[in-house]
């Protein structure tokens, strides 16, 4: 009989056929809506973006001929037309590098797309033609610091003749030349000169917090990879020291100091140059993420530092915990259950299928990454930087994670803006799906641009249960704001997790008793237990 629930958490559940019909017209006419607008706007096409992939290639043919005519408008901009070929790729159209050329020569600024984009617009194995090295040469001039940049970069990959010049002609140009650019020139022509002035920059930096610094070290640490005269490389290692010791005291570390501290530990002398950094850095962060390093070279001297400076070591693993092959955690998870055999041995193959399969991984470590080739793992950060979060596209991202046993369809999320458009704190969410016969309803709290997870999770594990699956996604407890979700069945990934030494969160604890008691409920009827 068909009817429909409303759950004391607002969850609507219907088996109507007329809100079940209304949910797919709805949705079509949601998809033809973005398909369209994808279609007039291909610079919104990533392949990336599993949403914008998934309803091109569902309208393929359609999408081609559209893309095909918007190419070769010439009352397009040269960007909207060098957008739609990169997406014409996407859909396995291959770019013609003479239309791209005539392109490039009419509109200058559509230079942009082809930095960006280079692979897409010219096919495998064919010679880059004179127009693509002309346009990235002249828009080394572009008044865009960013496109100048970029520019610059990819003269210096191609090795256009008369790059070397065009660069020194626009950091003379301009009074403070981006990072990018100074580095660029170093690496074209290493000397005392060129690497005076990126570290000129690197010194205006000097004791800046976190934020209020440029890329100098970044870009002076990338370009130090190239570089083959000593006097030179001696004097940036110098540089790159006294920048570390000056950081100020601040809880967090950059990408660049990170990348700065494994560039100094892979030197010969490595070791004494952290020693140094960390008796003397101001930051404490900086310096135990020295310590920490300096323990991948010698862990003694490492735990003696520590020991010495009241300085909190590093966490070792034990060697008894490390080379573990995906075979051998496999074996773990087919013993408890948690995996068939049959599957097991496809997830291992997957496995042995990719670089160095033998290396020194962890027992966890290749226990998440055989579930992951099992598909059953899901993996996101609950910050989603956007608006609005798309909670339709993260429950497909639980499906892509279920093993097939989660099978959502027509999901489609929604959005009430309030009176003001611009206030976003008040916009309300709307996510509808179809499963197994059921349409589900349900309202994500608005919390800005971070997913509104347990809505999403409670409604998910009403549908599997309404479905009579007996796996569950668990969350894993490796706290943060990146979450690990496993789907697996929850009695037997108790007993694989506590081998493992696997935590779970509090929430995932909930659900695994909740699943477990509707586990032994599926089973008892299905033997005919307890009558």
């Amino acid at each position: 009989m068909s009817r429909t629930l409303t759950t004391t958490s607002g969850l609507v559940i219907s088996t109507e056929p007329a809100q079940i019909a209304d949910l797919r017209k709805r949705h079509g006419e949601a998809q033809a809506q973005y398909l369209a607008h994808l279609l007039e706007h291909p610079g919104a096409i990533s392949e990336h973006d599993s949403r914008a992939m998934r309803i091109l290639g569902a309208n393929k043919a359609d999408a081609i001929v559209a893309l095909s005519r918007l190419r070769d408008d010439a009352s397009r901009s040269g960007e909207q037309r060098l957008r739609a070929i990169v997406a014409l790729d996407l859909l396995d159209v291959q770019p013609d590098p003479r239309v791209v050329a005539r392109i490039l020569r009419a509109d200058k600024a559509a230079v942009g797309v082809l930095l960006s984009e280079l692979e897409r617009l010219l096919p495998d194995g064919a010679a880059r033609p004179p127009a693509y090295d002309a346009a990235v040469l002249a828009a080394i001039n572009d008044p865009n610091p960013w496109r100048a940049s970029l520019a610059a970069a990819r003269a210096l990959e191609w090795k256009i003749e008369g790059a070397a010049d065009a660069i020194e002609k626009r950091i003379a140009a301009v009074e403070e030349p981006p990072e990018r650019l100074l580095a660029v020139a170093f690496r074209l022509e290493p000397s005392p000169r060129t690497l005076g002035r990126l570290l000129s920059r690197l010194e205006k930096d000097r004791g800046k917090p976190m934020f209020g610094r440029s890329t100098a070290l970044d870009e002076l640490v990338d370009a130090m990879g190239h570089v083959e005269e000593p006097a030179l490389e001696i004097q940036a290692r110098g540089a790159i020291v006294e920048d570390l010791l000056a950081s100020p005291d601040q809880r967090g570390i950059t990408g660049g100091q990170l990348s700065a501290l494994d560039l100094l530990a892979a030197h010969d002398s490595g070791a004494a140059t952290l020693d140094h950094i960390i008796r003397e850095a101001a930051s404490p962060t900086v310096r135990s993420s020295a310590l920490e390093r300096l323990g991948g070279i010698d862990r003694t001297k490492m735990l003696a530092l520590a020991t010495e400076l009241k300085m909190e070591a590093p966490r070792v693993e034990s060697r008894a915990r490390r080379g573990v092959t995906a075979r051998e955690a496999a074996d773990v998870l087919v013993k408890h259950g948690v995996l068939s055999e049959e599957d097991a041995k496809d997830a291992v193959a997957a496995s042995a299928s990719v670089p160095d399969p033998e290396s020194r991984f962890d027992l966890v470590g290749r226990a998440l990454e055989v579930l992951h080739n099992a598909g059953r793992i899901v993996a996101y950060d609950m910050e989603t930087g956007t608006f609005p979060n798309n909670h339709d596209e993260l429950i497909r991202e639980y499906a892509d994670g279920s093993a097939g046993r989660f099978r959502p369809t027509h999901v489609l999320e929604t959005t009430t803006p309030p009176s003001d458009p611009e206030d976003y704190d008040a916009y309300t969410y709307t996510v509808e799906f179809l499963h197994d016969g059921r349409l589900y309803r349900f309202h994500p709290k608005n919390q800005g641009d971070w997913y509104d997870v347990d809505a999403v999770m409670n409604v998910i594990d009403r549908a599997l249960s309404d479905a009579r699956t007996v796996e569950r996604f668990l969350k894993l407890d490796n706290g943060g704001q990146f979450v690990t979700f496993v789907f697996v069945r929850p009695q037997a990934w108790q007993s694989a997790a506590a081998e493992l030494g696997i935590e779970m969160s509090e929430g995932a604890k909930q659900t695994m008793e909740r699943a477990k008691a509707y586990e032994r409920r599926v089973i008892e009827e299905a033997t005919g237990a307890g009558r």
